[in-house]
């Protein structure tokens, strides 16, 4: 495997600040973290405006991964500060991880691509500000989209996204080496106070042979 660099997951969150992230996340919906004794640092390289990491954390006893994307900069204290990235950005990144791991003997299988938080990405936050409308069920009748309930939301916010080209600087670099996308999944949605759907914590999970 060509790797940059391999530290353990306390030792990466130590250095960003996010402890309360991990814990949420594998509290949550990220159970082959909860099990990751390592991260390994695939890609992490400056592009553009933003540094960009990508990480596979290993699940113990399987060659089982799931990929975390991460782009930020670095403040005077040393923290992770977040970025938005360009899509072009993230389309290099993420054909640069998945045309090395074609060319690795024995590679790890990706089982998921942690996104993190969709209002990070600024042409995500865009998409979301000017194409959310049409997941409320009336744009006339504000009530009932603010009464819908956030189970359905989210199902329907997953779907629309998916079905999108939103996401193809995720999707398709990891479409063309072979890893189609099963499903979107998203938790902790957040909408606006019309109801819509302006962010979320998403990961696109593969399909499995």
């Amino acid at each position: 495997m060509m790797v940059h660099e391999a530290v353990t997951v306390l030792e990466r969150f130590c250095r960003s600040g996010r402890f309360l992230l991990l814990f949420f996340l594998s509290a949550l919906f990220l159970p082959a973290i909860v099990q990751a004794d390592e991260e390994v640092i695939l890609l992490s390289k400056q592009q553009e405006n933003c540094q960009i990491q990508v990480s596979a954390f290993l699940v113990s006893g399987t060659g089982d991964a799931t990929l975390w994307f991460d782009a930020f900069n670095i403040d005077q204290l040393g923290y992770h500060v977040p970025c938005s990235p360009t899509k072009d950005s993230v389309s290099r990144s993420m054909k640069t991880i998945f045309s090395d791991h074609k060319q690795e003997a024995n590679p790890l299988r990706f089982t998921s691509l942690f996104v993190g938080r969709l209002i990070e990405y600024s042409w995500i936050r865009d998409y979301l500000a000017n194409f959310g409308r049409p997941l409320e069920v009336s744009p006339l009748d504000t009530q009932t989209a603010i009464s819908r309930p956030d189970y359905e939301v989210l199902k329907e916010f997953e779907a629309t996204l998916l079905n999108s080209t939103i996401l193809d600087p995720f999707s398709l670099p990891a479409t063309q080496a072979g890893y189609s996308v099963k499903q979107l999944s998203c938790e902790k949605l957040i909408r606006s106070k019309n109801g819509v759907p302006i962010d979320a914590l998403c990961w696109l999970v593969f399909e499995q042979e």
